[in-house]
């Protein structure tokens, strides 16, 4: 097991993520959220982790990115981890627990959100919602039982699909209809409308417990905020280097593939 002072790549190798008491305050009233803003205008941007309390690449990219103090040059940035209590007690019982009551990735249709929140991730989907709705540009990070290349779920929106290819974070591009099961984060209607900008993408970054993961969780936010021309702090650049053995963010990207 990782030690309390392991780096971010020594707990992403033995699977384990940061504890919860490890991050910051929230600065905006909902636990688990944290919003940066800049006084300049600009888009809002949201980077999502956690939503399955077993998929921990997307918490330590977030908690890179707090360490980091990672600051917007306009706009708004959104960190969220989505489920935290999944995820704690993915931490406390070291098992598969993806969720408390029922699956969060399923609960984003307009109707569910409207219900009384009799469960855990009803309810938290309720916390969120006004964060969704203030989003332009959704990142929503997820992992994999079996090992595999970097996918990202674009949904059948022309726009979601080529704001993918220009940020180019996954092998393959996954141009579905959704979840049979309920609609997801990433097709929350916002980002589905046909006369909007809004777009959201759903990342799914390698196997849950791989140390590569991690490193493409964290490339992808930084490819996200490089792209919309915010500073990467020169620590974060140090880190990228020196624990996941990632280059600047500006490096050539990978080819993609896209899936229909």
């Amino acid at each position: 097991m990782a030690s309390e002072n392991s780096s971010a790549a020594d707990r992403a190798a033995a699977g384990t993520g940061p504890a919860l008491g490890d991050f910051p305050p929230t600065n905006c009233g909902t636990p688990y959220v944290w919003r940066l803003d800049s006084p300049a205008p600009g888009p809002v941007l949201m980077i999502s982790a956690a939503v399955h309390g077993n998929e921990v690449c997307g918490v330590h990219a977030i908690k890179t990115l707090l360490d980091c103090a990672i600051t917007p040059q306009t706009g708004t940035i959104i960190l969220a981890l989505a489920n935290p209590d999944a995820y704690a007690a993915h931490l406390a019982r070291g098992g598969v627990n993806r969720y408390v009551d029922q699956d969060m990735n399923r609960l984003w249709a307009d109707d569910m959100l409207a219900q009384p929140a009799g469960d855990c991730e009803t309810r938290r989907c309720q916390d969120l919602l006004p964060f969704l709705q203030a989003t332009d540009f959704l990142l929503d990070l997820h992992s994999m039982t079996l090992e595999g290349p970097p996918l990202v779920l674009t949904g059948l929106m022309p726009r979601a699909r080529q704001f993918a290819e220009q940020l180019c974070i996954g092998d393959y591009l996954i141009a579905d209809p959704g979840h049979a099961a309920g609609r997801r984060m990433r097709d929350f209607g916002r980002f589905c409308g046909p006369n909007a900008h809004h777009t959201a993408l759903l990342l799914e970054c390698g196997q849950h417990q791989s140390h590569s993961a991690v490193a493409v969780a964290l490339r992808a936010c930084l490819r996200l905020l490089g792209f919309f021309g915010h500073k990467i702090p020169e620590k974060l650049e140090k880190t990228m280097q020196e624990q996941f053995h990632l280059g600047a963010v500006k490096d050539p990207p990978v080819p993609q593939q896209v899936v229909t």
